[in-house]
């Protein structure tokens, strides 16, 4: 009975060559990430601001303020600080959801209606003073 297996030499060169083309292969995959350009979500202050926004005339869907509140702001202490602040508003203030035309709506009590005009207000002092900064 003959061997199931039989192992074969692997010469220099070939094994050169898989080298060779794994790396070039391994090479081009990494490029091509960088060159697309993997989208990536960061939360910026207007994004949060008008989400409040939205939250104050009663328009905010439920999955973007869990995902703006809820995706930390390492890059910007300030923006983190108001996310935290809106959590907390949330968490004291939001009614239970309301579903309107299929989407689930954010409803907040006339408290947290007043909470996130206060963020809101210190959100646009923040961008009046960084504004004259840059002039």
């Amino acid at each position: 009975a003959a061997p199931a297996f039989t192992p074969t030499r692997v010469t220099a060169v070939e094994f050169l060559v898989a080298v060779l083309f794994t790396t070039a292969l391994m090479i081009a995959f990494v490029g091509l990430q960088s060159w697309l350009r993997v989208p990536r979500y960061r939360v910026e202050r207007e994004d949060l601001r008008e989400l409040v926004e939205e939250a104050i005339a009663g328009q905010a869907r439920v999955e973007r303020w869990d995902l703006l509140t809820g995706l930390l702001a390492r890059h910007d202490n300030r923006l983190c600080a108001w996310q935290q602040r809106c959590r907390a508003i949330a968490d004291e203030h939001m009614l239970p959801a309301e579903k309107a035309a299929g989407l689930t709506l954010c409803r907040f009590s006339d408290r947290g209606i007043e909470a996130l005009r206060r963020v809101r207000l210190e959100m646009d002092h923040a961008a009046d003073r960084a504004t004259r900064r840059d002039f």
